[in-house]
């Protein structure tokens, strides 16, 4: 058996994890906000269906 260790198990980076979460908040309030505000009921709704998906998933 190989002891060594392996590269997959090291920990991102505070900037990647920053830049993760960053980026992941910035969809959902994009998201959220196009439902609020858009002029288009079909779009407002497909909005609030994916919120909906991405809070289950």
């Amino acid at each position: 058996m190989d002891t060594t260790d392996p590269t997959s198990t090291r920990t991102p980076s505070k900037a990647a994890i920053f830049a993760q979460r960053l980026g992941s908040a910035a969809l959902l309030w994009g998201t959220l906000l196009l439902g609020l505000f858009a002029p288009d009921p079909t779009v407002a709704k497909s909005a609030f269906l994916l919120i909906m998906l991405v809070l289950v998933g």
